[in-house]
């Protein structure tokens, strides 16, 4: 009777993992051992999911209370960016990349880890990023992408992301079951009122774009060119 169940829950979890989020497939790695093989890739001992969702949402300084509303803030899953720390580059390095069919990726602030009168730190551009644009090299199954740069692009003025798109171009390269990309190409810089758009973004994801056979494509950008390429012309 016991290896019928585990046999049931083994062929149905692939449509379950579907709706469980991140912290739920963490949560029930840890209940039995059988649940951990299921979940936990045996090699490398990280999570097997098809999908990672973070949304980058309001942030605010006191982590307590929502500043319209006045209303604590929920903890879920789409908060904890903003309430744990660090949460998105522990949550990157600890996925199996190999199993990730679809990833939605915004890159919000995040808490730090001490009480310090600056209470966020912005970890997408020195640790978020560079840990995404790595193991995306892995995501073989990978077939939808959507990417918000408008974090990121807050450092592009300085040239300290150049380096960081041209990895990106090469491993975004390897998915080659890519059908469905969405960039969200759009982002202020600090001392700047008008938007600015990515130029060195647009070339790393172009021979993703060649290689793969896309159903669906679509870029949203506006404002001038942020590149520091373009400032030199």
């Amino acid at each position: 009777m016991a290896s019928s169940i585990l046999s049931i829950i083994e062929q149905c979890w692939p449509e379950i993992e579907l709706y469980a989020d991140l912290e739920t497939s963490l949560t029930l790695a840890e209940t039995c051992s059988y649940m951990h093989k299921l979940i936990i890739d045996a090699h490398t001992n990280k999570l097997k999911v098809s999908h990672f969702e973070v949304d980058n949402t309001p942030f605010n300084s006191s982590l307590s209370f929502d500043e319209e509303n006045r209303e604590p803030i929920k903890k879920n899953w789409q908060t904890a960016p903003s309430r744990i720390p660090f949460f998105l580059s522990r949550a990157l390095n600890n996925i199996h990349f190999q199993s990730l069919e679809r990833i939605s990726i915004d890159f919000p602030a995040t808490k730090r880890r001490n009480n310090s009168p600056s209470s966020i730190i912005d970890d997408a551009f020195s640790t978020s990023f560079p840990i995404f644009v790595t193991n995306v090299a892995h995501a073989r199954n990978l077939q939808y992408l959507h990417f918000n740069a408008s974090r990121i692009m807050t450092n592009e003025r300085s040239g300290m992301l150049e380096s960081l798109y041209e990895i990106l171009s090469d491993n975004l390269s390897c998915c080659k079951k890519l059908k469905d990309l969405d960039i969200f190409n759009i982002g202020y810089i600090r001392g700047y009122d008008n938007p600015f758009y990515s130029v060195s973004l647009l070339l790393a994801i172009m021979p993703a774009i060649k290689r793969n056979k896309l159903n669906r494509l679509r870029i949203v950008l506006a404002g001038q060119p942020s590149d520091p390429l373009y400032d030199r012309l």
